[in-house]
């Protein structure tokens, strides 16, 4: 299965990416999609404050993904 990876604020500069499409094996989940990402470029994302939106909606490391779903990497906001 494919899905559309979106890259926000530390980890679209940590990966030189706004985006990209990734391929999974079916019945993967957030958590196996980053350590792909992790792989993939050379990173670890342990230790960084993530929040996961799957089509939109926010999930967690365990969330299932399917084939189409977009999935966003975000920060959490800031402000003061």
């Amino acid at each position: 299965m494919r899905v559309f990876v979106r890259y926000f604020a530390r980890t679209r500069e940590l990966t030189g990416r706004g985006s990209e499409h990734i391929s999974l094996p079916e019945g993967s989940d957030i958590g196996s999609l980053i350590s792909v990402i992790e792989k993939k470029y050379s990173l670890s994302l342990k230790g960084y404050p993530l929040f996961f939106s799957v089509n939109q909606e926010y999930g967690g490391p365990d969330t299932k993904l399917s084939d189409g779903d977009e999935v966003a990497l975000l920060y959490p906001p800031s402000g003061g």
